[in-house]
């Protein structure tokens, strides 16, 4: 084997060896959903993480992912709707490849900062600065004015139905209007059959006088006529009669 032969063979054997030693750098998923405070899953937000370079995408249905090396990132997201911008910031630490879930819960941005364009060599991993927490009361603060709100609206809510369903009836409710009888004696026991189920089944031939405004003979014979056939019960109490139905 010549010199030229064997010097080759050498290299060769040495970029093997030495690729041995290089470490593989290994990438992780980061991945999740992004939300408002009322948890609604917000689509077409804004997420960026600040690797090397920065990498920014649209939530598709409010989701979103990432692949990124291992380090120590900061995840923003903001979202606009109708004027107002709602934002949040996570910090990530990975230190392995594999799948990290991170969710992120948007409030209402306060300030004028902007979130996107300002990242600065600085900035991207790996760097060790502590998280301000500020931001962080700031929005903890915001979600719980907020769940107090959705709450308190709630019980305001609840308190309205109960109200309406338990109203006492009207003077026009409780009172029955009188009514006329048409001569015909079918038509009229119908019309004082379907009084009596609407009072329970249980009134007083007064209460009847009242509502059929015709003579207590005119009455007397009708009741007797659906006592007859057995379509009421008339009960004797003191001077007065109470219709029941059978």
């Amino acid at each position: 084997m010549s010199f030229s032969s064997r010097f080759l063979w050498a290299l060769l054997m040495g970029i093997l060896f030495a690729s041995l030693f290089i470490p593989v750098v290994s990438a992780a998923t980061i991945k999740g959903a992004v939300y408002n405070v009322f948890l609604d899953s917000l689509d077409r937000a804004i997420i960026s993480i600040n690797t090397l370079p920065e990498q920014t995408l649209v939530s598709q249905d409010g989701s979103y992912a990432f692949n990124a090396p291992p380090g120590k990132y900061t995840l923003i997201a903001v979202y606009d709707e109708n004027g107002t911008l709602y934002s949040s910031s996570e910090q990530v630490i990975i230190s392995d490849e594999g799948v990290y879930v991170i969710d992120l819960i948007l409030s209402p941005e306060f300030g004028d900062e902007p979130f996107f364009g300002n990242w600065t060599e600085d900035e991207f991993v790996p760097y060790d600065t502590t998280p301000s927490s500020l931001g962080f009361a700031v929005s903890l603060v915001a979600i719980l004015f907020f769940l107090l709100y959705l709450i308190l609206n709630r019980q305001h809510f609840l308190r309205e139905e109960h109200d309406h369903t338990h109203s006492p009836p009207t003077q026009q409710e409780a009172t029955p209007q009188p009514q006329t009888l048409s001569g015909d004696t079918e038509e009229d026991i119908q019309k004082l059959l379907s009084f009596v189920k609407e009072q329970g089944g249980r009134v007083t031939q007064k209460e009847i006088r009242k509502i059929f405004p015709l003579s207590e003979a005119k009455i007397s014979l009708l009741i007797a006529d659906m006592e007859s056939r057995e379509l009421i019960r008339k009960i004797k109490k003191g001077r007065s009669n109470i219709i029941v139905l059978p």
